[in-house]
């Protein structure tokens, strides 16, 4: 990955600033975070008695643009009308309709979630789910972005395929700088990221 020797400094000041003006809590809350995410898509596996690693994919699937509470109730909903035999028309989620479709397909027997340059944030956060250990992924989303460009005000920002390898460069390149995991640093900061911007 060829990144601007100039931006990359600056993204790293970024990291670091954010880094040191989190809470302690904060900084435990993001290493925790996708370990208590596998615990909750593991009990909803359980719950609904469907595959765990298609509760994650569908999971996944229904994370764009929407809160991570509506997220969890959005799968929830899906497994309980998948089920319950439910009409996919009678029940809602609080995504895209083209990710509902997709989420639905997976768990109809057509699993189509495979990494490609315009789901790279969703096959991250499936990966970080599925193995909160591991070290390969990193969910890139526009508030990582933001994070990386010191840019900590609310409001959307779109990603473009070279954006995210170079965010996901830097995060898990800082990673190491502050000895934790690539997507634990990323979730620490997505906290401490929210928590300035009120939401």
């Amino acid at each position: 990955m060829v990144i601007n020797g100039m931006q990359k400094k600056r993204y790293q000041r970024n990291l670091v600033k954010l880094y040191n003006d989190s809470t302690v809590d904060n900084i435990i809350h993001g290493k925790l975070w996708y370990k208590t995410a596998h615990k909750i898509c593991k009990d909803l596996a359980e719950k609904h008695a469907v595959n765990f690693d298609k509760v994650c994919k569908i999971m996944a699937v229904l994370s764009p643009a929407t809160s991570w509470d509506n997220n969890i109730k959005s799968c929830d909903r899906m497994l309980h009308a998948f089920m319950n035999n439910t009409p996919y028309g009678d029940f809602t989620v609080t995504t895209y309709g083209q990710n509902k479709k997709k989420a639905w397909g997976i768990l109809t027997g057509y699993d189509n979630l495979v990494p490609t340059e315009s789901n790279l944030k969703i096959w991250s956060f499936y990966n970080n789910i599925l193995n909160p250990l591991g070290k390969d992924h990193v969910t890139i989303d526009r508030h990582a972005i933001k994070v990386l460009q010191g840019d900590i005000k609310a409001g959307n920002k779109s990603i473009t395929p070279k954006q995210y390898r170079i965010a996901e460069h830097v995060y898990k390149e800082m990673s190491t700088y502050f000895g934790m995991l690539p997507h634990e640093l990323q979730a620490a900061l997505w906290v401490s990221y929210k928590e300035k911007v009120g939401r």
